[in-house]
């Protein structure tokens, strides 16, 4: 069987995005990389669009959509998060009837893309148990912890939603590149004491790696030569730093080829 992972790159707005995972299951392993053109508040499936400040929501210009996946709420904007949709069948042999063990080889393709990009190793770890709950996780999906998801230095920064179907499995992935709790508090109805109360609890629990391009270009080719070189002795240039404080704090990572360092990885585990 060919278990060979096919790339698409897209571009289109988050509705449209949404509308097509629900429908559409690709037969052949597919990654798709999604370029959304306006900010947009993601449902999880099973919670209500009366969580919704539809006011504020209006006043900021953000779209409220549902995502086919469960989890929390979480808000998507461009150049804020790198979104990716990955589906594969039950017949591929990275498949697991596990729900909790079928995303691990998921969370660890990215950690190693990570690494390899120049993320410190030690910091960057992978949740292998179950999902941790927090007091606001049911609302926000960066909030709780999953099978598979990432944690840098403790704060989570991939987050992982799967839906299962008889066609496949579908890994709905946010790396979040920038965190700022207010973003997706001000969009949620919410006393004022709540407010206060959510804005100091997610102010510590998620973090961001923020790339210095302006778009993730993938050059796999090139890719694939380096790696051949990093196998014949050269040493890889890590090239990372920790800027900014509190909410705004994230890691600058200065490559344009995660994406093809994620795709290769992925691929690998097989």
């Amino acid at each position: 069987m060919n278990d060979t992972i096919t790339i698409a790159r897209r571009v289109a707005s988050p509705q449209s995005a949404f509308d097509e995972a629900r429908t559409e299951w690709p037969d052949r392993p597919t990654l798709t990389w999604w370029t959304i053109d306006r900010p947009v508040l993601v449902l999880g499936s099973a919670q209500p669009m009366s969580i919704v400040d539809l006011g504020a929501a209006a006043r900021a210009g953000v779209e409220g959509v549902r995502r086919c996946s469960g989890g929390g709420a979480v808000v998507l904007a461009p150049n804020d998060v790198v979104w990716a949709d990955l589906v594969i069948s039950p017949t591929d042999t990275r498949w697991s009837d596990d729900i909790v063990v079928a995303a691990h080889w998921v969370g660890d393709a990215w950690r190693s893309a990570l690494i390899d990009r120049g993320v410190q190793e030690q910091a960057l770890f992978l949740h292998a148990g179950r999902s941790v709950r927090t007091r606001w996780s049911d609302l926000v999906c960066f909030a709780g912890l999953g099978p598979g998801e990432l944690t840098l230095g403790g704060r989570k920064v991939l987050g992982i939603a799967q839906r299962r179907s008889r066609a496949g499995s579908r890994f709905q992935m946010a790396l979040l590149r920038r965190w700022e709790p207010t973003a997706i508090v001000d969009l949620l109805v919410l006393g004022p004491s709540e407010r206060r109360e959510a804005e100091s609890a997610l102010n510590d629990i998620a973090t961001g790696i923020d790339f210095t391009v302006a778009e993730l270009d993938l050059h796999l080719e090139d890719h694939r030569r380096r790696q051949r070189r990093q196998r014949h002795g050269a040493q890889r240039e890590a090239r990372w730093s920790v800027t900014g404080t509190g909410s705004a704090r994230c890691l600058k990572v200065q490559d344009r080829r995660l994406t093809a360092a994620v795709k290769a990885h992925l691929v690998r585990r097989r």
